[in-house]
């Protein structure tokens, strides 16, 4: 399992990470860009600060400077080889090298929204990241590209751009509206075939 996991660890697979968004930059956004930015056009100006957990090469950091100017964007992800490609790529850009395992409470002082796509679609426990992501309490939560199914979760596994071996997680669409009410928040949701996207909001913001 551990193998698979540290495929990631892969300065080739961002490279062409990088190449496909720089295309879909210039040409019609993913369902999943679309969904970030109506959420974030629902916030404004509520918000200031979005950490971007598990941002790959920092795709996100473009959208923002495009559409939300006046947002400060962070990017982490627990891959060297992410944060070199995305630094390289968007020099300015503040990214972090780190686990969302290591995130804690104190890391989302100051930050309004915490936003993570695929992420949890990579990983054998993406229930359980989920769960602790949404256990930091922040105010907002951005979940993109969420695969869901009306069965129990489960993961299979795929070859990613043709060149690593890793995870492809399903979630059971039930279980993630008890995630969501277990921490408290409210969800609005815009799903496109058998991926979803949500806006969290904690119940008392």
């Amino acid at each position: 399992m551990e193998n698979i996991l540290d495929s990631w660890k892969n300065k080739e697979v961002f490279e062409k990470q990088l190449s496909l968004n720089l295309k879909e930059l210039e040409a019609t956004y993913p369902a999943h860009w679309t969904a970030f930015i109506t959420f974030m056009t629902l916030l404004k100006p509520k918000v200031k600060t979005v950490l971007d957990v598990g941002c790959g090469v920092g795709a996100y950091s473009e959208l923002c400077r495009r559409h939300f100017q006046e947002i400060k964007y962070i990017g982490m992800d627990y891959a060297e080889e992410a944060i070199e490609v995305a630094s390289k790529r968007w020099p300015g850009i503040e990214f972090k090298c780190k686990n969302y395992k290591d995130l804690t409470p104190d890391d989302l002082r100051g930050v309004d929204v915490l936003h993570a796509c695929s992420l949890h679609n990579v990983l054998p426990d993406g229930d359980e990241c989920l769960d602790f992501l949404l256990g930091l309490k922040a105010k907002y939560v951005i979940l993109g590209k969420i695969l869901i199914t009306g069965k129990a979760s489960f993961y299979s596994t795929y070859m990613a751009y043709n060149t690593i071996q890793t995870y492809l997680y399903r979630h059971n669409y039930l279980g993630l509206y008890s995630l969501f009410k277990k921490h408290g928040y409210l969800a609005k949701e815009m799903r496109v075939e058998d991926a979803s996207n949500f806006l969290l909001r904690g119940v008392d913001v």
